[in-house]
């Protein structure tokens, strides 16, 4: 990255007291544009939605599966239950096993993550 003019300041929303991302798109270091988080009523209604519809939802894959809805169409249940859990069950935690030789992370650790992204779309040398 270059170094950057006095044009590039974000500038500030008086009104507001946020900063405003500049022409390339970015902010200040240390700065957001999503000062205050996620608001709390997101959450709140998350958490109230997923109290009262997940039960249901597990009862519809159940009543699907076992028969006991036979005049329903199957497909629009299980997608309407699988729709709910996606929102209210945690998604499972995925592993990934790195392996390097020592001082690989050294010869990383430098670059950005334009320069990181590059180096993950080249293809490895043939006969590796």
């Amino acid at each position: 990255m270059g170094k950057r003019n006095a044009s590039d300041k974000p500038q500030v929303r008086k009104e507001q007291g946020t900063p405003v991302r500049r022409a390339d798109g970015t902010f200040d270091k240390g700065s957001s544009g999503n000062v205050g988080g996620q608001p709390q009523w997101v959450r709140e209604f998350r958490d109230a939605f997923g109290k009262r519809c997940a039960p249901l939802a597990e009862q519809v894959l159940h009543d699907v599966l076992s028969g006991a809805e036979p005049d329903a169409k199957v497909s629009d249940k299980v997608s309407a239950a699988d729709t709910v859990l996606k929102y209210v069950l945690p998604k499972p935690t995925q592993q990934v096993e790195v392996s390097a030789t020592p001082g690989t992370a050294a010869a990383f650790a430098g670059l950005s993550a334009p320069q990181l992204l590059e180096i993950a779309k080249m293809k490895p040398p043939e006969g590796t």
